[in-house]
């Protein structure tokens, strides 16, 4: 099993090329965001983004002769719908830019998008709502851009717990990273020095999905480690979407508090009867399933 630390290592191998959609996937807590956080830094690290800001540079300087003003950024291309920072000599922080991921895609008269930075690194974290293949087809605007995004350099870094829900358009052009393992190692003061990932590369769709069929290992192209030598949680935040579950939508007293409640056992009597089945209850909500109520016809 070949370890790579960089991405030079990465496209000397080409294991991936400079602008590719490169989908995240495995199981909770198995290290999706913690890797796609990784890329995310090298990517900033001013030995990769230098050369990437020229070639926007020039791109956008074509482009404006058509009559537009794009000015790139000077510092990186790395752009995220989370929070990602690279951490350079002497301790010197260089955050990533943010970006609406509801708006990318091509200009279109229906759906707002944003202008998309040439050789931009885009990253989608939690993406399985967003691109939803259970949702239907994308629109053609979205689709389009993915088809088109390599006209511009761009690499898109998608983050999901399960492949399928990205709708096949986008997976029948992405190489697949299943993230099997993450371990941080950490030194004799406990200080976590080192990252180490152990991640399947499948390059086609087809072999993704007879992957996903059998579990069988033929269909994996490569078996790689990815490192980092420091703590890549220190460059991103693990819990960026952890305030999801705090939404409050009415502000009542047991929103603003756990409801902490000890369990009881079952009692034989009439009240306690009328409390079990005041919590139990075969019949499941409709709104938990996310049904529409049925209409009654008149």
């Amino acid at each position: 099993m070949k370890t790579y630390e960089n991405l030079q290592q990465i496209f000397a191998d080409e294991l991936f090329n400079h602008s590719e959609i490169l989908v995240f996937w495995g199981k909770r807590r198995k290290g999706k965001s913690s890797l796609k956080a990784r890329f995310e830094v090298d990517w900033m690290q001013p030995r990769n983004a230098k050369a990437d800001v020229r070639e926007c540079a020039a791109i956008c300087e074509q482009i404006n002769q058509t009559g537009l003003n794009l000015h790139p950024p000077k510092d990186h291309l790395v752009f995220v719908n989370t929070y990602a920072e690279s951490i350079g000599p002497h301790l010197k922080k260089t955050k990533a830019y943010t970006f609406k991921d509801i708006e990318f895609g091509l200009p279109n008269a229906t759906h707002p998008t944003g202008l998309l930075v040439p050789i931009g690194k885009y990253s989608f974290d939690e993406s399985q709502d967003l691109f939803d293949s259970h949702m239907g087809q994308l629109a053609t605007f979205v689709s389009k851009g993915v088809e088109l995004s390599g006209q511009i350099g761009l690499t898109l870094m998608i983050a999901v717990q399960r492949p399928k829900r990205v709708p096949q358009d986008i997976r029948d052009l992405a190489t697949f990273i299943e993230c099997i393992s993450f371990k941080e190692i950490r030194n004799k003061y406990g200080r976590i020095v080192r990252d180490e990932w152990v991640c399947n590369i499948i390059y086609d769709n087809a072999n993704l999905e007879a992957y996903l069929g059998s579990r069988d290992k033929k269909y994996v192209d490569k078996t790689v480690k990815f490192v980092f030598n420091g703590n890549i949680r220190r460059c991103y935040n693990h819990r960026y979407f952890a305030l999801m579950f705090y939404k409050r939508y009415e502000k009542t007293a047991v929103e603003t508090d756990f409801t902490l409640e000890r369990c009881s056992d079952v009692e034989y009597t009439p009240n306690g009867a009328k409390k079990y089945f005041d919590n139990h209850s075969i019949e499941i909500p409709e709104t938990y399933r996310g049904k529409k109520k049925k209409e009654t016809k008149s």
